[in-house]
């Protein structure tokens, strides 16, 4: 199956080696390329998922990704074209507006349906907006266009931008962490931060603080999960289970160990009472 996957690539660097027709191209053209050969691919990688597991089929197709982008420069002509980013607030703490840095951090993007990989990218949750940074530590920072993004990554948090299409009990907009996700489930973490100005002498600057929220998504659709009441609202039928995990943990919805752990307890309760996972 390797063997399969590194044909494709050698041929594309043959065509690369003899000026390329993929390096000709206009830019619609590249993008046209990159999705097909994507789709080849795809079958391709499904076959290795399914023999070799997922993880491979993973690492392969990242693979591609990597090596096409290198050898035509389309990075440069797609997520790359965005609007300059400028920055507003002065702060002079750590109580910046950013998630877990204020310095570019490494990260993949879904941006126009496509996968971008080896990307440095900041996340401004006061104004909810990915940034990144086109060429290195000094270079341009980007504002990426919200809705072509449908999802990305910074380290090993995974983000998503659910676009709501459905009556729901509450609305989402914007960018979520995905905490946990489950076949009857997915809990999901609006990081938001709220501004404050500060006055110090002459000094004028800014702190911002946490002011975090989540949501259930559950039987197609969304719900907040912010307090234990929340909780029993949705799943009324396991109000004990509920009232005795509080008392056991002594804990509160202040973290995100203590409610994934909670939620993986009435996970195996529908899968006890042989609940089907919504559609």
């Amino acid at each position: 199956m390797a063997s399969f996957y590194f044909f494709i690539v050698l041929v594309c660097r043959k065509k690369s080696s003899q000026q390329s027709i993929v390096l000709t191209l206009n830019y619609k053209k590249l993008i046209f390329f990159r999705l097909l050969t994507l789709k080849i691919l795809s079958i391709v990688f499904l076959i290795t998922a399914l023999s070799h597991g997922q993880k491979k089929a993973d690492t392969d197709t990242r693979a591609y990704y990597d090596w096409f982008d290198g050898q035509t420069g389309v990075r440069n002509k797609q997520i790359y074209n965005g609007a300059a980013y400028v920055e507003k607030y002065r702060t002079i703490n750590e109580k910046y507006k950013f998630f877990t840095s204020s310095e570019f951090l490494n990260g993949s993007v879904v941006f126009d349906g496509q996968p971008f990989y080896e990307l440095r990218l900041k996340y401004d949750l006061y104004e909810d907006q990915l940034l990144l940074n086109s060429k290195g530590a000094i270079g341009t920072v980007i504002k990426l266009n919200s809705d072509k993004v449908s999802s990305f990554t910074i380290g090993f948090h995974k983000f998503i931008n659910p676009q709501q299409k459905n009556q729901s009990a509450a609305e989402v907009s914007g960018f979520y962490e995905v905490l946990l996700k489950t076949s009857y489930f997915t809990l999901l973490k609006k990081n938001r931060k709220a501004l404050l100005k500060k006055i110090k002498g002459d000094l004028v600057y800014y702190e911002f603080k946490k002011d975090d929220e989540n949501f259930l998504f559950y039987k197609n659709a969304y719900y907040t999960l912010n307090k234990k009441r929340d909780l029993l609202r949705l799943f009324p039928e396991f109000k004990k289970n509920i009232n005795s995990y509080y008392k056991t943990s002594r804990n509160t919805f202040a973290t995100d160990t203590f409610i994934k752990a909670l939620l993986r307890n009435i996970e195996q309760e529908l899968f006890n009472q042989k609940i089907e996972p919504a559609e």
